[in-house]
Formats: C-alpha cells, sequence, structure tokens
C-alpha cells in the first residue's frame, strides 16, 4: 500500500480529486479548506453561495470563517482538527449546528482534520469543513430511511426535523409529541444506525442519504465527468500539436 502510494503522483489524483468536488456539489454540500487561523484556502460553488448569502456563516474581508453568534464552537474545532498534540489521525471530526437569526433552520458543520503525511512532524494539517445546509432539500422520504436504517414512518419524520438541525425537544414540539416519546424514537434510531448520540446519528444518516442521492444522479454525473475528461484529453492533444516543432 505505501508503494502504491508513493508512486500516485499528484497528477495521478486530479481526476479523482475533481469527482469528488463535483458529487459534493450534486448534493448539496458546501466543502472548504482552511488553516488553524479560519483562513479560508479554498471553497466549492456550494460553500460560496452559502456565504454570499451571509445566512449563518460567511466569509470575512480578511479572508477568515465566520458565523452567526459566536465563532468560539467553530474555531475552537478548527483549532482542535488541526492540532497536532491533540489529533495524531484523519479521523477527527466534530459537528456542530449553527443556529441562525432568520426562520432558516440551522446550518450543519463537519469540521474535519487533514495532514498530507502524519508521519512527518513538518507536514501542516488543515480543516476540512462540510457545510450542509437544509434549506437545499435534503429530506429524504419515509421509504429511503426505512430502506436505508430500518426507520418507522414517525422515526423517521423526527430524524428529517434532526437532520434540519433540530434539537430533540424541538422536535417533539414540532411533531406535538411527548419529550419521552421522542427519546424513545431517538434510542430506537441509534440502535438501528449503531450511533451512540443525536450529533453521530445525523452524522451516518447524512453519509448515508449522500450515497443515495448520488446513485440517483449516477448517469449524469459520470456522463459530465466523462465529458470534462474527454475535453481536457482533447485540449491537451491540441496544445501537444501545436507545440510540436514544425
Amino acid at each position: 500500500m505505501r508503494i502504491a502510494a508513493q508512486a500516485t503522483t499528484e497528477r495521478d489524483l486530479t481526476p479523482i480529486w475533481s469527482a469528488g468536488i463535483s458529487a459534493l456539489e450534486i448534493l448539496g454540500i458546501g466543502w472548504l479548506v482552511c488553516d488553524c487561523s479560519g483562513r479560508l484556502l479554498h471553497a466549492n460553488e456550494t460553500a460560496s453561495r452559502i456565504f454570499k448569502a451571509r445566512f449563518g456563516v460567511w466569509r470575512t474581508l480578511d479572508g477568515r470563517l465566520w458565523c452567526t453568534g459566536s465563532n468560539e464552537p467553530l474555531i475552537t474545532a478548527i483549532r482542535k482538527a488541526t492540532d497536532s498534540q491533540a489529533s495524531n489521525s484523519n479521523d477527527h471530526s466534530d459537528i456542530l449546528f449553527l443556529q441562525r437569526t432568520n426562520d432558516r433552520n440551522a446550518l450543519t458543520l463537519l469540521v474535519r482534520s487533514w495532514r498530507e503525511d502524519w508521519s512527518d512532524d513538518n507536514s501542516q494539517a488543515v480543516a476540512i469543513v462540510l457545510i450542509l445546509d437544509p434549506s437545499l432539500n435534503v429530506e429524504a422520504s419515509d421509504s429511503e430511511l426505512s430502506q436505508l436504517c430500518g426507520f418507522t414512518p414517525a422515526e423517521s419524520r423526527i430524524a428529517n426535523l434532526m437532520m434540519d438541525g433540530l434539537s430533540l425537544d424541538q422536535c417533539s414540539v414540532k411533531l406535538d409529541i411527548q419529550a419521552a416519546t421522542a427519546r424513545a424514537y431517538l434510542k430506537g434510531m441509534l440502535r438501528k444506525t449503531d450511533t451512540r448520540h443525536q450529533s453521530e446519528l445525523v452524522s451516518s444518516l447524512l453519509r448515508r442519504i449522500g450515497l443515495v442521492r448520488l446513485k440517483q444522479r449516477k448517469a449524469n454525473f459520470l456522463a459530465r465527468m466523462t465529458k470534462d475528461l474527454l475535453d481536457s484529453q482533447a485540449t491537451t492533444s491540441t496544445l501537444s500539436s501545436l507545440r510540436a516543432p514544425q
């Protein structure tokens, strides 16, 4: 595995990275990279649209990530993800729910650490942040959640509300059920998804639903990627012929 990884060049990985970023765009998920101070290094189109709307999270004039209310939880998660002393693998992640002052539901942020080579102490760690805006319609049908997780219709309704950023108490009020009933539903969903708490459950659901969304749009996605690769190869071939000595 190590030899194979060393043999893979940055150029070889470019189409893979491109496919991954395009998949996030299709799923309506914002994707960005920032350093330990929250300074943005890269953001996809979905994240840029969320920034421009300034509903919950945005980019400041000096290029840093900022959010509604207290910015401390987000910056703390980013620093934790980029702290080499606190984390020694790419598996560290935090999930945040950012409440918004308007009528929109909370944003869900997944902050994850990444470093090119964790065996090298001089390798700079960065934070990858995924942003899910519930206004972009990630709702899953009862049949989807039943097939994916074995949820009942009642559990599916709570699951969709939690993916919209609502707390369990808010879910019970929204559905006009007792808090104890909501807790019982949550316990059942945790058992069925092999998760331990609400944030982990939401993260698991988003991943599973994302795979379904990607499968549903697979044909169009593959067609577009094939076209992009063919266009790129054609451009490279044309440039090579123009540079060839006459």
